[in-house]
């Protein structure tokens, strides 16, 4: 069968299970790595970006929750699915709270399969935010002109440096909520913005540009 593009890393101390989720996985089609301890967890997680990562909770005498920990404080959106032989109500409220879903042992071919489907559509959907972002980002930041995203009840989601410099200059207050500009700003413009909330339709402003003649600078 054809591979995928997504890599997923197994990290449990038992060979056979190990050697069973590889099993199933690659007959799936996905690239499979796996590890054995947490160190070399880490060092695989140090060197490759996976797509999905199944992590027993218990690693011989180490719990699979450092690493989990580890993993949420890198910030890797990469979603942990943890591996369970018998669920502590403690244990299982930590695996819930930072891992994406956990599934209990013995685990079958088609509910491995099922769950892995399931994150990696999950994980699909935080890549495609992150392009998003990432995009928008970019425009904010290399846009001379005023940029702002505000929601339905004009609370100001983002702005660009242009906006700021225009709204808050002089004041050290982040511009918030357009219902909160200062009084000598334009009504014609709140007026404009509240319009295109409501409607959800492009409109625009006459733009003006002004500049000085150097032969009518005074020297």
């Amino acid at each position: 069968k054809n591979m995928t593009t997504e890599r997923i890393l197994v990290i449990d101390d038992e060979e056979s299970l190990r050697f069973t989720f590889q099993a199933f996985l690659e007959d799936a089609g996905y690239r499979v790595e796996t590890a054995e301890t947490l160190e070399n967890a880490e060092q695989h997680l140090a060197e490759t970006a996976y797509d999905l990562i199944f992590l027993d909770i218990m690693l011989g005498q180490r719990s699979g929750l450092e690493l989990l920990r580890l993993i949420h404080a890198r910030h890797i959106t990469t979603p942990v699915i943890m591996i369970t032989g018998a669920p502590e109500v403690d244990t299982a409220a930590e695996a819930v709270r930072f891992a994406y879903d956990y599934i209990p042992k013995p685990v079958f071919q088609k509910t491995l399969l099922r769950v892995t489907e399931r994150a990696l559509r999950y994980k699909a959907l935080l890549d495609q935010r992150e392009r998003y972002r990432s995009h928008l980002d970019a425009i904010f930041r290399s846009a001379k002109e005023g940029l702002l995203l505000v929601n339905r009840d004009l609370e100001v989601l983002e702005c660009n440096e242009s906006v700021r410099r225009l709204f808050c200059q002089g004041t050290q207050k982040q511009l918030v909520n357009l219902n909160a500009l200062p009084e000598d700003c334009s009504k014609v413009f709140l007026e404009l913005v509240t319009q295109v909330v409501a409607t959800e339709e492009a409109a625009e402003l006459p733009r003006f540009d002004f500049c000085c003649h150097p032969g009518h600078v005074k020297r």
